[in-house]
């Protein structure tokens, strides 16, 4: 009997062994398996269809029918899913945009600079209303935690996907936020997101979804290459920023980066081989979303509900345009523009006119500024599309020297900064090119040379004064509590018709 029964453990501890080694051989964490992994970045509120590029419902349908057609899908944004789009966008605090990447069912997105644009308190809205996380391991409240989460695990087939975010982290975007986060290194928070996960989550597949920038836009402040270069580990970087076209994946240091260009025009899909309970693999293209698509019904209903709410203000007619304002979104950062004028005449009228307050002159970095109008009628949503940014009119009291200082490190700028800036008709200068960087000449503001001793009152917008695009000269300052769009608008109706004109305020010598 005991022989037996010995012998019975002895076949049984067999079966057992043979049986788990099957299982390990066959188990899900070892089966060959596509993972796919669909990704848009740079949205910035474009919510319907713009020149026969996609709407959201369209990006929701092609979305839907990845998913039909496939069991384990990954769908991620690479940030900026605010401002410098449509309207409609703008007037909903994005409320439309966040509640349709939740019809669409978004596992994650990594904060981008244009996150903050409104301060704070909005994008902690934001984030509450989202059935997603916003992602960043290198963001920091003062007392030490994250701003959202640095990083998520998903599990698909038993392989366990690790995903983590990063941001910009160039003070540049960030002059409204006053020091109420801490941006660190990207390339060590990466370098602590890639162990953790790793180690700690034992991910077998690890995905950077970055806002960081590729190219001339990402190299001055730790950009995705910088990160790739630098940080083992990483099987696939998901990026956004510098709104790069792209028709394959960039190979940097052995690691593929993927990006979707901007404003919903493209889906990435990107098809992870994964074999061995990692990635073996990797297939990727870029796939347009037009008008011809059929819309997503649920998305639809929801943009249309939101556009019924807003169409009032968004059609409302202020003036006419005598021909087409040639305002691109890098033109300001390099020469005078009629945009640029128009803005900062109509800051200096209504502070002047309807306020009463002192102006002497106005200025606005040209990142302020975005789409200028085209001829024919200007209405609501126009001005929406020129100046889509929350920023409000500041008085600053200043000295002439610090005017001078001022103006001296506008002409300090390289041609195509986004602080470079448009001017009032009070203000004349030349910046001078011939030796390199740029000098300033010229100056006059009212037709005469400025005092140093002599007070002005300057306005400008609060990106400005609280030092965005490294203004750090600006003296005392008084909130009028309008919004520049507000003075814009109120200047249209009173000029009627509005021609698309230069004067010369500023020279440019290359």
């Amino acid at each position: 009997m005991r022989k037996n029964l010995i012998a019975f453990y002895v076949l049984l501890s067999l079966f057992l062994f043979i049986f788990s080694g099957c299982a390990g051989k066959t188990g899900a964490a070892d089966q060959s398996f596509d993972l796919v992994v669909l990704h848009t970045n740079d949205h910035h509120g474009m919510i319907v269809s713009d020149n026969g590029t996609g709407s959201l419902a369209e990006r929701a349908a092609f979305i839907k029918g990845v998913r039909a057609g496939n069991p384990y899908v990954l769908l991620l944004d690479a940030g900026d899913i605010n401002t410098r789009g449509q309207g409609l966008s703008e007037l909903a605090d994005w409320r439309v945009d966040i509640d349709a990447y939740n019809l669409m069912e978004y596992d994650a997105m990594s904060f981008g600079n244009h996150e903050f644009d409104k301060g704070l308190a909005l994008l902690a809205e934001q984030m509450r209303r989202a059935k997603f996380p916003f992602l960043a391991a290198n963001i920091k409240k003062p007392d030490g935690s994250y701003l959202g989460k640095p990083w998520i695990v998903k599990e698909y087939n038993g392989v366990r996907v690790g995903i983590f975010g990063l941001t910009v982290t160039n003070e540049n975007f960030y002059g409204n936020l006053g020091g109420q986060l801490i941006f660190l290194n990207t390339a060590e928070s990466a370098k602590e997101a890639v162990r953790y996960l790793r180690e700690q989550e034992k991910c077998g597949i690890v995905i950077a979804l970055v806002h960081l920038g590729i190219g001339d836009e990402g190299r001055n402040h730790g950009g995705t290459a910088a990160v790739a270069n630098s940080v083992p580990g990483i099987d696939l970087m998901v990026d956004g920023h510098s709104e790069t076209f792209i028709e394959e994946p960039l190979v940097i240091n052995g690691v593929p980066v993927i990006t979707a260009f901007h404003y919903g025009e493209y889906i990435g899909e990107a098809h992870l081989k994964v074999s061995g309970g990692g990635m073996d693999g990797l297939t990727w293209k870029l796939v347009p979303v037009t008008s011809g698509t059929a819309p997503d019904p649920d998305v639809e209903k929801l943009v249309a509900s939101f556009k019924a709410e807003k169409d009032s203000i968004l059609n409302e007619k202020l003036a006419t345009a005598s021909g087409d304002f040639e305002q691109d979104f890098s033109d300001s950062f390099e020469k005078e523009t009629a945009a640029g004028d128009m803005v900062n005449d109509a800051t200096v009228w209504y502070v002047q006119n309807i306020l009463k307050m002192k102006a002497d002159f106005a200025f606005t970095n040209g990142g302020t500024l975005r789409v200028g109008p085209k001829k024919g009628e200007i209405t609501g949503k126009i001005a929406y599309d020129l100046l889509p940014f929350e920023n409000n009119i500041m008085i600053v009291e200043m000295q002439g020297a610090d005017v001078i200082r001022l103006f001296g490190y506008m002409a300090s700028l390289p041609s195509g900064h986004k602080g470079w800036a448009q001017v009032s008709r009070e203000a004349r200068y030349t910046i001078d090119y011939t030796k390199g960087d740029g000098v300033l000449k010229n100056l006059t503001i009212g037709g005469k040379a400025v005092l140093p001793d002599a007070a002005y009152a300057v306005a400008t917008n609060d990106f400005i004064t609280r030092g965005g695009n490294g203004y750090k000269m600006m003296g005392t300052t008084v909130d009028t509590e309008v919004n520049l769009r507000k003075a814009l608008t109120e200047y249209m109706k009173y000029m009627k018709m509005l021609n698309p004109v230069t004067d010369g305020r500023i020279k440019v010598i290359k």
